[in-house]
């Protein structure tokens, strides 16, 4: 948020092998401010807010904006979707302007998070984009920094069985524009079946696409990346054999990979050299990291991770698998440690 960083930690409550339709998903989130090296739990990143009787949010969060002032908060409450719909989550969102002190509810959320210069465009053309009998499905989204907004996905029938073609569009509203554009990126993507989207924009002519194939096991993923130059797609060599779930860059032309099973840089020149990431301190040697998100904040790079921690039931004394998180940043912020399990006030502590 500007100048400012913050940490979302807590639950997800995603659990695929027990959920039942209906049923709403336990997430419980919670807010920390990383400045000064050290982190604070400020009760201001939650007034206005319902936390539970831990200090959660019983959502997923958001939050952003080009300062405290432009601040801006989503909550997402999530359900499991009724069967045979197609669906497996059906989500609600709630979003909140920041005031003085405080969070205040919007009753128009459309258009949180967009810059002013994207404010004034129309609804994706979803219905349109793709021809008869199909519809745009929109996979990711980015800003440009001149506020034009882009947005990614592919075109999908009524079956829930993905259409044969996996040629990923974009629709591009550029800034201040109030129309849309539609292009196709390359005329055959190296992609089969379902496929999600990541998208990078260093300038409204100069956009990066990644994709790959979530059903696919990680090391049998296809690698897919373009670039749009201002007027036309071209697919280019990634100089990585995996699927690319998340894309990021500087300004100075690097980019940034996350390919499930690492982080990767890739220079100007099209060199690309794995990062060499520390191990977690909290878990055995040797532990599988599923490196899925990448971020950059100013110079910043941060990157994200889960990986399956084995710790004790909540009842007697046998052990139960589960999903923990690492969040790789600059050092100076120091380094620390989260437990969910713990009141959101004691949860998030800084390592000696």
């Amino acid at each position: 948020m500007g100048d400012r960083r913050f940490v979302v930690f807590g639950d997800t409550g995603y659990d695929l092998e027990l959920w039942t339709a209906g049923e709403e998903v336990g997430a419980a989130q919670a807010i920390a401010e990383l400045a000064d090296g050290t982190a604070y739990l400020d009760d201001r990143w939650t007034a206005g807010l319902d936390v539970d009787g831990r200090g959660y949010l019983p959502a997923t969060v958001q939050l952003g904006g080009s300062s405290e002032r432009a601040g801006w908060l989503r909550l997402t409450r999530t359900r499991y979707a009724p069967h045979g719909t197609g669906k497996l989550f059906v989500r609600e969102s709630t979003a909140y302007a920041r005031g003085a002190d405080h969070w205040e509810p919007l009753a128009d959320a459309s258009g949180v998070g967009l810059p002013p210069a994207a404010q004034g465009l129309p609804p994706p053309p979803f219905d349109s984009a793709c021809g008869a009998g199909l519809r745009f499905l929109p996979l990711a989204h980015t800003l440009s920094p001149a506020g034009g907004l882009l947005v990614a996905g592919r075109c999908q029938g009524e079956s829930i069985t993905p259409t044969s073609d996996t040629t990923l569009l974009v629709a591009h509203g550029r800034p201040g524009d109030k129309a849309w554009t539609v292009e196709r990126t390359t005329p055959r993507a190296r992609l089969e079946g379902h496929v999600n989207a990541a998208l990078f924009a260093r300038g409204d002519d100069d956009v990066y696409l990644a994709a790959y194939e979530p059903f696919e096991a990680v090391a049998g993923r296809q690698a897919f990346l373009a670039h749009w130059d201002g007027s036309r797609w071209t697919e280019i060599d990634a100089g990585v054999e995996a699927g690319i779930m998340s894309i990021a860059g500087t300004r100075d032309g690097r980019l940034y990979l996350a390919t499930g099973e690492g982080v990767y840089e890739r220079d100007v020149d099209g060199t690309v050299n794995r990062l060499a990431l520390p191990a977690p301190t909290f878990v055995r040697a040797g532990a599988k990291l599923h490196f899925h998100t990448v971020h950059v904040a100013g110079d910043e790079l941060w990157a994200e991770a889960s990986l399956k921690v084995s710790r004790r039931a909540a009842e007697g004394q046998a052990t139960e698998e589960v999903w923990a998180s690492v969040l790789y940043g600059p050092g100076r912020y120091g380094h620390y440690h989260c437990d969910a399990k713990e009141r959101a006030e004691d949860a998030f502590v800084q390592s000696p």
